[in-house]
């Protein structure tokens, strides 16, 4: 038996419709643009008399509806979404026959009386084109490397954008440390917050971050005592304005692994910088989930107390 929490449920998780197609604007009456630059058309689809037709003429309707989907590439996504509404009042037409005009004017009256509880269903299907992303962060730097200056046009163009993270991070640390082995070094955990981030995917989206468990191994400085290596790796939360990826929830987890290196100034202050990877997904607790990966450089201080 089907619980009606249950039903409720799947009400209250299914969210509003601009939440799961971040809706920019319409073009006409039933083609819109999405805030990530993707591209819908609505469809209404009328219902047949399914009861009327033979097997053969049932298949071939099934058939023309498959086809039709096979057209679909992986760029396309297709949404159901079924509509019930209560009836609108009905009108009926004048009979010459006024016997018959009578009762059709009757039952006219009757199903009026009893309109709050007739219902209609309309379906729609709405086939969202999404375009092929920019290139990966990865490609990018590599393109820095080998052609710099057209590297550089393209990042500042109009027309592209480029995954960034802008962050201030807050952190407080505990140190064990470790003097043997071919690893020596310490190990700190920290809590790092970041109460501002900046997100390109390609629209902008701000959020902040908490992770309350960040592990960096610091190895044993080299013949260099200024200059230390270390690896680090965390699992947190983030919230952003905006869905993240588009069409998911605002409400995200992130994980985060990376490397780098510290630079000692001054006693008790250090220039930090280095490579993190981090990805993000709702951990499927809402459908779809797709995830968002992002590379990031970061430059840093850490003052030590």
């Amino acid at each position: 038996m089907l619980k009606l929490s249950r039903v409720l449920r799947d009400y209250r998780e299914a969210g509003s419709v601009n939440s799961l197609l971040a809706l920019w604007g319409f073009v006409d009456d039933t083609t819109f643009l999405t805030k990530a630059g993707h591209v819908g058309v609505v469809y209404r689809v009328k219902g047949i008399d399914y009861e009327g037709l033979t097997h053969s003429q049932r298949s071939a309707i099934v058939h023309r509806f498959e086809a039709a989907l096979r057209l679909l590439d992986d760029h396309c996504r297709v949404y159901q979404y079924l509509l019930k509404r209560t009836i609108d009042p009905i009108v009926s037409a004048p009979c010459a026959q006024p016997v018959a005009n009578e009762a059709i004017h009757e039952r006219t009256a009757y199903l009026n009386g009893r309109r709050s509880e007739l219902y209609e269903l309309e379906l729609h299907l709405v086939v969202l084109y999404e375009a092929p992303t920019n290139a990966r962060t990865s490609t990018k730097l590599r393109n820095l490397w080998r052609t710099p200056k057209e590297a550089l046009r393209g990042w500042l163009s109009t027309r592209h954008s480029l995954p960034v993270e802008l962050a201030m991070v807050l952190g407080l640390c505990a140190v064990y440390e470790a003097t043997r082995g071919l690893v020596a070094g310490n190990f700190e955990f920290l809590l790092e917050i970041t109460p501002f981030m900046e997100l390109h995917q390609p629209a902008h989206a701000f959020g902040l971050t908490a992770s309350p468990l960040h592990m960096r191994w610091n190895f044993a400085a080299p013949a260099t005592p200024r200059l230390r290596l270390f690896a680090e790796a965390s699992g947190g939360i983030i919230y952003t304005n905006q869905a993240v990826p588009v069409r998911t929830t605002t409400f995200n987890f992130i994980d985060q692994a990376g490397f780098g290196v510290r630079i000692a100034s001054r006693a008790r202050r250090q220039w930090l910088a280095g490579y993190r990877f981090q990805h993000i997904s709702n951990a499927g607790r809402v459908e779809p989930n797709p995830g968002a990966n992002f590379n990031f450089i970061y430059i840093g201080v850490t003052f030590l107390h």
